[in-house]
């Protein structure tokens, strides 16, 4: 956990990250700062308006902080601190070995799926513990959305949280009386695997599958379905 100071004028606060991300908002507006998050340096001189000071609890998170750089911001560190949070066998060393700079390239870095040394075929997925049933459920995809790896990997590491491109189109997800759910398949356009999400009326994915090769199988469907079969295909950002 990163405890970080802000200061602004004459206000001043303390939070711990990670948090939410309105949370963190509210906690800036307190202090009368009314900033976008990710406009908020982590590094900043004695005498500005506005000073940050991080804080770092364990020595793995000091040295994720090693990697800081100049145009950092709290919202880059708290999406690093949401994933750092629940790793359990991620050492300090590894991070301090990273060529990377930055609180953003060191996120992307750590959540890139790990490519074994091997000549055999290699899938990226989500394993359950004793699962007693692997009856599929009748998903129908409304819209295709790929996004960028960044993205995909912040609403990987963190489905419960808020949205946009889910509560964009949280009215098109539902379940039919007949079992059969109406969904989204989110897939990273870099690498290519994905979510299929039935948020039921939430901004958060309520319901989801890891889907291996999302993106090979949306555009095999592409391909072969009648122009007016096709579900809207929508690029977004965050």
């Amino acid at each position: 956990m990163f405890t970080v100071f802000v200061k602004y004028q004459q206000n001043s606060a303390v939070m711990a990250l990670p948090c939410d991300v309105y949370k963190i908002r509210d906690v800036l507006d307190s202090i009368g700062c009314h900033r976008k998050i990710s406009e908020i340096p982590l590094m900043t001189g004695e005498d500005t308006e506005l000073t940050v000071k991080v804080y770092p609890y364990s020595n793995l998170e000091k040295a994720a902080f090693s990697k800081a750089v100049e145009n950092d911001s709290i919202l880059a560190l708290n999406v690093l601190a949401e994933y750092l949070d629940r790793q359990y066998s991620l050492e300090p060393e590894n991070i301090r070995n990273m060529d990377v700079s930055g609180m953003h390239s060191l996120y992307l870095k750590l959540s890139e799926p790990k490519i074994p040394e091997t000549d055999r075929l290699v899938l990226h997925a989500k394993l359950v513990r004793k699962e007693t049933d692997f009856t599929p459920v009748t998903c129908v995809v409304e819209h295709i959305i790929p996004i960028s790896q960044e993205e995909f990997f912040r609403l990987r590491n963190n489905p419960l949280q808020d949205n946009v491109a889910i509560r964009k189109y949280y009215s098109d997800m539902r379940c039919d009386s007949d079992g059969t759910r109406h969904c989204i398949l989110v897939y990273d356009e870099k690498q290519g695997d994905g979510l299929l999400i039935d948020s039921q009326g939430a901004g958060y994915a309520r319901y989801a599958q890891y889907i291996p090769c999302a993106k090979l199988i949306a555009q095999q469907y592409e391909q072969t379905a009648e122009p007016d079969e096709n579900p809207e295909i929508s690029g977004f950002s965050i």
